[in-house]
């Protein structure tokens, strides 16, 4: 009875042991996968450190001209408006131009140019592409580099506390007796960007529906102005701001 006790024990250690090893090589092997280094050799992870430091920036810089122009980042073309209707497509925000999502076209009918989900990653995705051919590893020629880098073709996907990248673009490292060949780099950049924009077209949809700021702006001209009654007068009326204040406060 004590050997087969013994004999069990023995199983059951072995058991673990072989549970703990299987976990060690799945938290291994998840965490070489999901770094996105590729399996890079450590004497050519600097240059490529640097390849993937560059293309976060890049998306970053790419957020950031979305959340500043409206969720565009190749504006669509500018209508201008005309003497009866004195409006146009885009807003000159201290020199910046932001589309609107909703205008009052020259022929006098309303027009929307709300951006969709696909085009604001489609155009992530082409400046990407412009931008991170142009990622300086120039230093590294001088270490002993020698990096060659294909057409880049980026996926972008929209998330809603991130943004996902997976570039499609062959490189290979080289220096001394290691090298390095690279096909895919994944990686997520943290934004709020998607809530960001959940939130704007949520904000549009109930504007349209209700129209509240509509509603609000009359309220406050009824507070503040004199909108009601016809008077008819051979002198021009003065409004009297302080008054009208006095009056309200009464």
């Amino acid at each position: 009875m004590l050997i087969g006790v013994k004999n069990k024990g023995q199983v059951t250690l072995f058991v673990i042991l072989a549970v703990v090893l299987v976990a060690l090589f799945l938290i291994v092997y998840g965490f070489r996968y999901f770094s996105g280094n590729n399996n890079v050799p450590a004497s050519i992870e600097p240059a490529y450190n640097s390849f993937v430091s560059c293309l976060r920036g890049d998306v970053s810089s790419g957020i950031s001209l979305m959340e500043s122009e409206g969720g565009y980042i190749y504006l669509p073309e500018f209508e201008s408006g005309s003497r009866d209707v004195p409006f146009s497509s885009q807003l000159n925000f201290l020199g910046e131009p932001i589309p609107y999502w909703s205008y009052l076209s020259a022929g006098g009918s309303w027009k929307n140019q709300i951006p969709s989900e696909k085009l604001m990653e489609t155009q992530l995705a082409k400046f990407v592409d412009e931008r991170i051919s142009n990622c300086n590893l120039t230093k590294y020629s001088s270490q002993g580099f020698l990096i060659k880098t294909g057409k880049p073709e980026t996926v972008i996907s929209l998330n809603k506390n991130s943004v996902g990248v997976l570039l499609n673009m062959d490189m290979s490292f080289k220096k001394g007796n290691d090298s390095a060949e690279i096909k895919q780099t994944k990686l997520e950049v943290s934004s709020s960007l998607g809530n960001l924009y959940t939130s704007a077209v949520s904000l549009y949809n109930y504007e349209e529906k209700s129209l509240f700021l509509e509603n609000y702006t009359l309220d406050v001209l009824r507070s503040y102005a004199p909108v009601d009654g016809v008077t008819i007068t051979c002198s021009p009326k003065i409004w009297n701001a302080e008054t009208r204040s006095e009056e309200r406060r009464v």
